[in-house]
């Protein structure tokens, strides 16, 4: 097995305050043994492991040729980015999760497949992923569909239902959000680059990278961002804050209390629950159920959050090949890290 020698974390011109495991009360050996695991292979395509307790960055190990200064596709890691984008806009007054989504698309009402059901849906509802639209990502890439479409917000504002908006989660995230996207920049004035750069990344002191944009202009805020994991601790560091950094408040903090908490309909057999854009499980970890939030996305990229121990921890992975094992970054954190604390 190969070793592995603990050190602090780099003090960067990124802001990060740092700290030592011993400092944050972590049992080091675990770490340490889980970290061993990745470099003998036994946790496969981890490229990334930061963790940040009471404040301070106390971890942080690359793999693979990783770096801290090396930008990635973060894919669906973006939705939960935009919920927060999103909370902002909406403490700025453009509009609120109460509202009707075709109220700001009136045209629709009069094409003749209109489904006089979609009046009941709300903006609350494309971020809980209940608005009963016939769309699944995970089993018809209905969000791939979209993207190879010449105009994503007409793909998106015309897709049939399946249910009754407000009864059921459907994971339907790319269609589901464009519309939502295309709103924030419309009432602001700014594209969503520029907004999330003057409202949340500036503040953070993150400098904002590459968005993936379409046709006529529409950006992808379901997963065409990309990000460093140090700033991935940040906005994770931000929600579990409740909005504030550094004394200052970027987001409001019933907007934080609201996006983890339960928003959508549940599945009696489903393990998760869902709020606003970000997912809630408890987590059995030495012998006591913990909450855990987190956001993920393809290829194995994770924020995960623990309010009970002041913890925030980024893993991310993958080679961009395949679908990385989501379940292995989940298991690694349950067994060497929230165990560890």
């Amino acid at each position: 097995m190969l070793r592995y020698t603990y050190k602090f974390p780099r003090e960067l011109a990124d802001g990060w305050k740092t700290d030592g495991l011993v400092h944050a009360q972590a049992d080091e050996k675990k770490i340490k043994t889980g970290i061993e695991k990745i470099l003998d292979g036994s946790f496969p395509d981890i490229n990334s492991l930061l963790v940040v307790r009471g404040g301070r960055l106390v971890l942080e190990e690359y793999f693979n040729g990783q770096g801290p200064d090396i930008p990635r596709p973060i894919f669906s890691v973006t939705k939960s980015v935009f919920s927060l984008i999103f909370g902002i806009a909406q403490n700025q007054g453009l509009f609120d999760v109460n509202k009707r989504l075709y109220d700001f698309f009136p045209e629709y009402r009069e094409k003749a497949e209109w489904d006089p059901r979609k009046d009941r849906m709300t903006l609350g509802m494309l971020l809980s992923m209940s608005s009963g639209y016939n769309c699944h990502d995970m089993k018809d890439s209905c969000g791939s569909k979209m993207i190879k479409s010449p105009d994503w917000l007409a793909y998106s504002l015309s897709l049939p239902l399946e249910n009754d908006p407000g009864t059921h989660f459907n994971y339907c995230g790319t269609a589901c959000l464009t519309p939502l996207g295309v709103l924030t920049a419309r009432f602001s004035g700014l594209t969503i680059p520029e907004f999330a750069q003057k409202h949340l990344f500036q503040p953070l002191g993150i400098q904002g990278l590459h968005w993936e944009v379409g046709p006529k202009g529409v950006f992808n805020v379901s997963w065409g961002h990309w990000m460093k994991p140090r700033d991935m601790a940040k906005l994770g560091l931000l929600v579990l804050n409740k909005g504030a950094w550094e004394g200052r408040e970027i987001i409001p903090q019933k907007w934080t209390d609201e996006i983890l908490t339960p928003q959508a309909p549940r599945d009696s057999k489903a393990a998760l629950d869902y709020g606003y854009l970000w997912w809630i499980r408890e987590v059995n970890s030495m012998g006591r159920k913990t909450p855990v939030f987190y956001a993920n996305g393809y290829d194995m990229q994770f924020i995960f959050l623990v309010p009970e121990f002041d913890l925030v921890c980024v893993i991310t992975g993958g080679n961009g090949q395949h679908w990385g094992d989501l379940t292995m970054a989940e298991t690694f954190f349950q067994e060497y890290i929230l165990a560890a604390i």
